[in-house]
């Protein structure tokens, strides 16, 4: 057989497998697609369904509290606006389930029961609302004798087994779509398999000598390609090639010199480029550093809501006659080193240390309406915790006095070397007034801060201060949760602590001063001392 007709024969097998390769690969695209159109239709009704039924769960507790809340007050009615409302959120649960209904694939039995059962809950829901505080015991013998018994069939019958049964649909279509992808990625492994061995074959039918030296260049040549620096070509055979192997040796060689320098000089600027983004996150807030780092400046910004901490030590700098400088030193980085751990568990953003002195502000930069709360609890656990360093021997016995105050600020970043961000504004000069007015073992409140947590926590009115623009401020010292919120659930955060938080602030709490709980917690409600010297 003539080599044309060797590499014919090799050419047409070549072809017949790149038919069998594109057909294999049509018939598993269109496998694949299936079962893909079958994952994503159940996947569909599952996820209308987890969102039907949170939002009827979300109703339900809404029809619950509008019933405790309009109980006894029988000239009361909801707003036809209110009731239009709640009428669009019932709209948006059956459309929900109308379009899980529509989908192909799923339990559609099930899905029309359900919505036969939605449908009765919706009106039920409706003559209620329209009822409430206008006709009462229909309002309430509509909620008893028929929406609560609906509710109670859909959240935990219906929609849960459908959800069960829509998982385990997702489930299977997820296994079938693995399984063609097995077999697709099988039989095409195997036929470019076959087709290198037929590709080696024609190679070493053409010329075995001149093949393999070929071959031997080109699998080094895709090794440096592939970043194996080390490759090396043989130069013992002594044929016409001996020349090029040297020459692609000394190359590689000079490759692989220039490779590991650029890999040097990379860490290199990895660690450093690492260490400046630490350094630079560890002196600013996360944001304001990225908008540093993006625009080379930061714009000043406005925020309308913040609560700003101030803590001092009483007694510090007479402290500081009697104990080395490093003794001095030592004992803030332990008081400080606690104060940021504690600072960063509430979620509040340090700003400085002055001296003995601590600030840090709590609402940015990321705005949060829960900062008031957030920052008296951040302050008791300062308490507890200069309580707890107060009972070692070697402690130099400081008391914290801690002021807060809640208002607007301009927060920004100020010069060009050595970076400080910073806020401004009477609101930080109110809360440091606050703290020079406190008591030692207390925190002192401005009657702004005061209004934002007393539903939280019982607090003492400790009179009034004179500002130098003689306004006089109230004054109020937080001492415990408030009674009702010291349930007996025995979780921490309380159970009612928890929900009311919630309600206030639609989000989980940050932390929680689990000492409070106790029946005189440590280092709250000391007695009260006048401002000693500093």
């Amino acid at each position: 057989m003539t080599l044309r007709a060797k590499l014919g024969l090799s050419y047409l097998s070549i072809l017949g497998l790149f038919a069998t390769n594109l057909a294999v690969y049509s018939w598993g695209n269109f496998k694949r697609n299936g079962a893909l159109e079958e994952l994503r239709l159940a996947t569909e009704r599952n996820l209308l369904l987890a969102s039907v039924y949170r939002e009827l769960s979300d109703l339900q507790q809404q029809v619950a509290l509008t019933s405790q809340f309009f109980e006894g007050d029988a000239g009361m009615a909801m707003e036809p606006a209110e009731i239009t409302g709640v009428s669009r959120q019932i709209d948006s649960v059956t459309t929900k389930i109308g379009q899980a209904l529509e989908l192909q694939g799923g339990n559609q039995e099930a899905l029309s029961q359900l919505v036969e059962t939605v449908n009765d809950l919706s009106d039920s829901w409706m003559v209620f609302y329209r009822n409430l505080g206008r006709n009462q015991s229909k309002a309430v013998i509509e909620l008893v004798t028929k929406a609560d018994p609906l509710s109670v069939e859909v959240l935990t019958d219906l929609l849960p087994a459908l959800e069960t049964e829509e998982a385990g649909r997702v489930e299977m279509s997820r296994q079938r779509f693995y399984e063609v992808k097995r077999l697709v990625d099988r039989a095409s492994l195997i036929i470019f398999g076959v087709s290198i061995l037929l590709a080696v074959f024609v190679a070493l039918l053409y010329s075995r000598s001149l093949t393999k030296r070929l071959g031997a260049f080109k699998r080094a040549a895709a090794s440096i390609g592939r970043g194996d620096l080390e490759r090396r070509m043989d130069v013992t055979i002594n044929d016409e090639l001996r020349s090029l192997a040297a020459h692609f040796n000394e190359m590689a060689g000079r490759l692989q010199n220039a490779q590991q320098e650029i890999e040097a000089k990379h860490q290199e600027a990895v660690e450093q480029h690492e260490r400046s983004d630490s350094l630079l996150r560890n002196i600013l807030p996360e944001v304001i550093a990225e908008e540093l780092k993006s625009d080379g400046s930061v714009a000043p910004k406005y925020f309308e809501d913040v609560t700003v901490l101030f803590t001092d030590f009483k007694g510090f700098t007479l402290s500081t006659e009697k104990l080395a400088a490093d003794e001095v030193v030592d004992f803030l980085h332990t008081y400080f080193t606690r104060f940021d751990e504690i600072i960063d568990r509430y979620r509040l953003e340090k700003l400085k240390t002055i001296g003995d002195g601590y600030m840090a502000v709590s609402g940015l930069p990321e705005r949060t309406p829960s900062h008031p709360v957030d920052a008296v609890m951040a302050g008791f656990e300062m308490l507890q915790a200069v309580e707890e360093f107060s009972r070692n021997e070697s402690s130099p016995g400081w008391k914290i006095r801690i002021g807060l105050h809640t208002g607007p600020v301009i927060a920004g970043v100020v010069g060009i070397r050595k970076f400080a961000f910073d806020i401004w504004g009477e609101t930080v000069n109110l809360a440091s007034r606050m703290e020079s007015s406190g008591s030692p073992g207390q925190i002192n409140l401005s009657e702004q801060t005061f209004r934002r947590v007393k539903d939280f926590f019982e607090c003492d009115a400790r009179g009034e201060i004179e500002t130098k623009e003689k306004r006089k401020l109230p004054m109020f010292s937080p001492q415990r949760l408030v009674s009702s919120l010291m349930d007996d659930s025995g979780r921490v955060p309380p159970t009612a602590f928890r929900e009311r938080y919630r309600v206030y602030f639609q989000k989980e709490p940050p932390a929680f001063p689990g000492f409070l709980l106790e029946s005189e917690p440590p280092g709250i409600g000391a007695v009260s001392e006048s401002r000693g010297a500093k």
